[in-house]
């Protein structure tokens, strides 16, 4: 009961100080209930959190494969510093919640993982998923809906898109047996597809989409639930404006000329 009481207290006053939960912070957090809830928070509970940034080795792929690398990846940087750098930048949004006595590694991160797990109180949980290099947080044995890889990069533009129509690309890193799926994520949620080619679309519109693993029979079917997770959305990709046509014609017997512009 002690505990129960202490939980609804703290859940009243995270709810007066920072309002409702928005619902990105309740898509990084999965698996936090049955067996899993957090009753009291106070409670040591070990989490697992996967990063937003890709491991280096992720990098390393990407940069043989010709994928366009992070925005925030300079050249100077070798695939092992930016790793560590974007370790380090969660490092630095968790100091400010928490005090480094406060929780315990007890599985090192590693440069070539995205992933970290640590014992913390439970009611650090949700501050935690609130960090910005956060991209997912469960318990650390959570096995939870059988969706058991991390998802991919959020996908990028392939080539030039036209008017009516845009072509995306991601990291495809788990190679034979698996295959991505797409959607549209703004500006109004679409159905999953195969094909990265989006058509239908409106001119001059901003898009985003999002990609998730998917596991591949040998023809090419579908026979399991999704491999991942969605990815978080990708830039926003704009159409082109609609394609322009003049019509030129004479009056008076040629001497004047009037252009319609149709757009």
């Amino acid at each position: 009961m002690k505990c129960i009481f202490h939980m609804m207290l703290f859940i009243t006053l995270f709810a007066t100080v920072s309002g409702v939960l928005s619902t990105g912070v309740l898509a990084r957090m999965r698996g936090f209930d049955g067996e899993y809830e957090i009753t009291c928070p106070d409670e040591i509970i070990e989490i697992r959190i996967r990063f937003r940034t890709p491991p280096s080795g992720m990098l390393r792929w990407m940069y043989d494969s010709g994928i366009p690398m992070p925005s925030d990846f300079k050249d100077s940087m070798t695939f092992d510093e930016y790793a560590l750098m974007a370790h380090a930048r969660f490092y630095q949004q968790l100091s400010r919640i928490i005090n480094s006595d406060e929780y315990e590694i007890f599985d090192e991160d590693h440069i070539y993982r995205n992933e970290v797990f640590m014992r913390v109180r439970g009611g650090f949980v949700e501050s935690i998923a609130e960090l910005h290099e956060v991209f997912e947080i469960t318990p650390a044995d959570f096995l939870g809906d059988g969706i058991p890889f991390s998802p991919p990069l959020p996908p990028f533009v392939s080539g030039t898109p036209t008017a009516n129509s845009i072509a995306i690309s991601t990291v495809n890193f788990y190679g034979e047996g698996f295959g991505v799926e797409y959607r549209i994520e703004t500006p109004v949620v679409g159905s999953w597809q195969l094909s990265p080619v989006f058509i239908g679309l409106a001119p001059d519109t901003g898009y985003a989409f999002q990609a998730r693993f998917v596991f591949m029979d040998v023809d090419g079917t579908l026979p399991f639930p999704p491999a991942s997770l969605a990815s978080l959305p990708s830039e926003i990709i704009r159409t082109a404006p609609s394609p322009k046509w003049t019509v030129t014609f004479n009056l008076n017997g040629g001497n004047n000329t009037n252009n319609y512009i149709h757009s």
